[in-house]
């Protein structure tokens, strides 16, 4: 049936064959009554509404797709940022001696920096083992304490940004939930819809002829 959407010579063909059937179905009836057009009318309007309802319906899905394609390219955009940020040798340059500085203030210093290094170098190990293709949780990873946030003001920001990727994830495994259930039309889809819409034009043509024709008669 994706022929008929795709191609104008079978949508043409199939309104053609519409109103010769359909043609053929007056000729058999000699004289419909006026009463069996209103009833055509009436299948005419359900058809319609059938086939519409299912092209709108279609267009829902795809722009549910749409957002997800979003959403799971913003969950990668964040994973490579993530990353990214841990590739840096920032938390892990040493500190030359300064003589504003006392030696236990120095050795305090080189020991959050080196602690601070171990954290950035464990959480790398652990989400380098992550695909992030799958869209699962994110693996726990140690806290950042005190001391390493006092002295690298911006080192949570790891944290953050994982927790809001584990959100994105929630917000998108749902969205695929939604996008895999039934469809309010069950199987109705563009095609059919279109296919329907194709057929009721047909019958209204047919219809139109007849009428022509018998006043010209």
């Amino acid at each position: 049936m994706v022929e008929f959407i795709t191609n104008p010579y079978y949508a043409f063909t199939l309104i053609i064959v519409t109103v010769l059937v359909s043609l053929g179905i007056y000729k058999y009836l000699k004289r419909p009554s006026s009463n069996f057009f209103l009833w055509n009318e009436l299948f005419l309007l359900v058809i319609a509404i059938i086939g519409t309802l299912a092209i709108i319906s279609k267009n829902q899905d795809s722009k549910k797709k749409f957002e997800l394609e979003k959403k799971e390219n913003w969950i990668n955009a964040d994973f490579r940022f993530v990353k990214g940020h841990l590739n840096t040798n920032y938390y892990c340059l040493p500190y030359t001696k300064s003589k504003y500085l006392s030696d236990e203030e120095w050795n305090n210093r080189n020991e959050i920096r080196q602690k601070t290094c171990d954290w950035v170098r464990e959480v790398k190990k652990i989400l380098e083992k992550v695909d992030i293709s799958e869209f699962e949780e994110m693996p726990k990873i140690p806290s950042v304490t005190d001391d390493m946030l006092n002295q690298y003001n911006d080192i949570d920001e790891i944290e953050i940004e994982l927790s809001k990727i584990n959100e994105l994830i929630d917000e998108r495994n749902e969205m695929v939930k939604e996008i895999s259930g039934v469809n309010i039309l069950g199987n109705i889809d563009e095609t059919l819809g279109i296919l329907f819409l194709l057929i009721g034009l047909g019958i209204k043509l047919s219809e139109l002829i007849y009428k022509l024709n018998k006043n010209n008669a």
